[in-house]
This record gives structure tokens, C-alpha cells and sequence, in this order.
């Protein structure tokens, strides 16, 4: 069995998601520039480590490389993989899988634009009254930070429809704007490594993000915390997917998602 799972906004927390009672119930996540910057519940923190000693626990991110290595609690929890990049890379044995890496840029090569042209057609509708910033990730994909009051909706909605034409997708996650491949998707990284060991099917994966969904495709459950983007914009078509929600949201809904995975591992 294997437990992949999204960590920003499912398993670890800013600290702006814990409430005042609780900062005594928390660890340290991840440190950045000696501050630390993300948190993870004591309690889930346990149950995480107990549940990677029963199943293959896969950590699944869109963060790039550098930022998922800032993860210190990863490296006391069991696991021999971790999707990074949104699916772009996976990591096994703590190594970049190069069968998947050669996959992923023979896709990127016949089914998109290149990322330079991606950018270009970006920077031609994007202006500094409504960007921030724009960033690459690990040269796969590129997002913006951006004034969420200050969005033209209605012109970003024709540059979707562009973007999508030329095999990328959109996709607008709190003050992020994410411009992504396709072919560069969690689901497919999940389902690769699942192949792997032995083809694999018996899969639980939770998240928060629409990104998260594809991952849900390739599961026989999916979970999502109460306060995700997926139970706000979804909706019912959630419900149609399969997909449970937490009753809590916050740090504790972490709890929450792994007392589902120890209960169907339980059932098993």
C-alpha cells in the first residue's frame, strides 16, 4: 500500500494556521535563513512515522527541489520516495529517478511549448500593477506572485484558454499564479511509482490544491482538509470524484487525515 501525500496545507502549517492554544502541541517543519517556518503537529508528526513503517509514505510537492530539502522533519520519517516539482521529478533513494526524468522531457519536447515561450506569452499580458514576481521552478514550469485584488480576470481567463491550446494549464492557488505543463502532474509521478513497486494499486493520497487532484485519479481514496482550495471550488463534482473531506480544518485536519489512512490500513 502506499500513502502519497501533498505537505504545505495537509501535513505541515505556517504558523499562521495554528491557533494560540495549540503552539505547544507543534514541532519545527522547516527552518529557512534560521527561522523556522513551518510546523508540523506533534501529534500527526507520530502517527506519520508509524504509518511510514506500514506503507510506502511518498511526500508529494510542488515546491522545487531546494525548497522541499528545507523539509527537516522528512528526514525522520521513513521513505524511500518523494514527487517534487509538481510530478516533474521524483526522487528514489534519495536520487533523481532518471528513467522518470527522461520521461518527462520527451514529453515536455513533443506536447507544450518550451518554457521560454511559455514565459514570453506571460510577460506580454503581465504587468508590474498586478505581478510581484515571477519565478521558475527547476527549469519545468514558472509562477507568479501576485495582487489578488488587482487581477484582470477577464484577460488572464483568454491567456488560460491560450496557454491550454499550447499544452499548459493555470491554475490560481491563494497569491500564486501557476503556469504548468501538462504532462509535468502529480498523478503521473504517483502512478510511475506505483508501477514500480510491483503495479501497485492499492493507493491513499490526500491534499489541499487543485494540483493535488490528478493525484486523486490514481488512488482508491483521496482526502482533503476541510479549509482546501478542492472543498471551496469543487464542490459536489468533489463528491463525484470519490474524494473525503476532514470535519476540521487548520493543523488539526492533519490528524484527521491520518487517522483515515491508519483506519484504511486497519481494514486491509
Amino acid at each position: 500500500m502506499i500513502f502519497a501525500s501533498d505537505l504545505d496545507r495537509t501535513l505541515i502549517y505556517s504558523k499562521k494556521f495554528i491557533k494560540e492554544g495549540n503552539r505547544q502541541d507543534v514541532m519545527e517543519a522547516e527552518v529557512k535563513d534560521g527561522k523556522v517556518i513551518s510546523y508540523i503537529s506533534s501529534k500527526t508528526f507520530q502517527m506519520l512515522g508509524k504509518i511510514s513503517r506500514k506503507v510506502q509514505f511518498v511526500p508529494v510537492t510542488t515546491r522545487t527541489m531546494e525548497q522541499y530539502k528545507r523539509i527537516g522533519i522528512l528526514r525522520e520519517i521513513p521513505h524511500k520516495y518523494a514527487i517534487v516539482a509538481n510530478g516533474g521529478t521524483i526522487i528514489e533513494g534519495g536520487k533523481e529517478d532518471e528513467q522518470w526524468k527522461s520521461i518527462v522531457e520527451k514529453r515536455l519536447e513533443g506536447e507544450c511549448l518550451s518554457l521560454s515561450e511559455a514565459m514570453d506569452r506571460f510577460k506580454r499580458i503581465s504587468s508590474p500593477v498586478w505581478v510581484e514576481k515571477t519565478r521558475t521552478a527547476d527549469d519545468l514550469f514558472f509562477y507568479s506572485i501576485v495582487d489578488t485584488q488587482m487581477v484582470p480576470m477577464d484577460e488572464l481567463s483568454d491567456f488560460e484558454k491560450e496557454m491550454d491550446a499550447g499544452g499548459w494549464r493555470m491554475v490560481h492557488h491563494s497569491r500564486k499564479l501557476y503556469f504548468i505543463p501538462k504532462c509535468v502532474s502529480k498523478g503521473d509521478a504517483l502512478l510511475h511509482i506505483s508501477n514500480k513497486i510491483d503495479g501497485l494499486r492499492d493507493v491513499i493520497s490526500s491534499g489541499d490544491s487543485v494540483l493535488d487532484i490528478e493525484m486523486a485519479g490514481v488512488s482508491k481514496y483521496f482526502i482533503s482538509p476541510l479549509h482546501a482550495e478542492i472543498y471551496k471550488t469543487m464542490g459536489d463534482i468533489a463528491k463525484d470524484l470519490n474524494i473525503a473531506f476532514t470535519n476540521q480544518s487548520g493543523i488539526e485536519s492533519s490528524e484527521e487525515i491520518l487517522q483515515f489512512v491508519e483506519n484504511r490500513i486497519s481494514q486491509k
